[in-house]
């Protein structure tokens, strides 16, 4: 079925409904324009979206393609392709960075409270990149959530750092300095 679909000519109408799983953030940032510019393309085509942080069993909820972050699911039978790629930036609040000195370096930001995913895992590895040097530590915090969107409301009131993925606009970062 794969080779079918890439053997696709890119033109041809599509019809009928596309069910489409994604995380609640890709729904409310990177979604919209793809969604935008395909339906145009395909005025005959419904979308159904359906967003949550969770892996969504695609057979159960008829779903047709699922977009996430990482591993493509608990199930051997999914098969995934790469996409795309982003990076994560490490932000805080203001009102946190007063209160600590000066960040300048991977441990330092580890020292401070972080925002944890339920999606990972506790303790969290985080990789820092400058250069060729690598520096990776342990981080953890006082809050763990599944949804990256609540984490961020509460990583602006000072709760923690929080590492956001790059496609998420400046816009939603209201209060947040970046750090590193």
């Amino acid at each position: 079925a794969v080779e079918a679909f890439d053997k696709l000519d890119p033109d041809l109408p599509l019809a009928g409904t596309l069910n489409i799983a994604a995380s609640t953030a890709h729904g409310n940032f990177a979604m919209p324009p793809a969604i935008a510019e395909f339906t145009a393309r395909h005025p005959d085509l419904k979308i159904n979206l359906t967003l949550s942080e969770g892996f969504v069993d695609l057979v159960d909820n008829g779903i047709d393609l699922a977009i996430r972050v990482g591993s493509p699911g608990p199930s051997p039978h999914y098969i995934s392709r790469r996409i795309g790629t982003f990076s994560y930036r490490l932000f805080g609040a203001a009102s946190l960075l007063e209160q600590y000195p000066m960040i300048a370096t991977p441990q330092d930001a580890a020292a401070l409270p972080w925002m944890m995913s339920s999606l990972g895992n506790a303790p969290a590895e985080w990789r820092f990149l400058k250069g060729d040097a690598e520096t990776q530590v342990t981080v953890t915090g006082p809050v763990t959530v599944d949804n990256l969107m609540t984490r961020l409301a509460m990583a602006q009131s000072g709760l923690g750092l929080i590492g956001i993925p790059d496609f998420i606009p400046e816009s939603a970062l209201a209060g947040m300095v970046q750090l590193l």
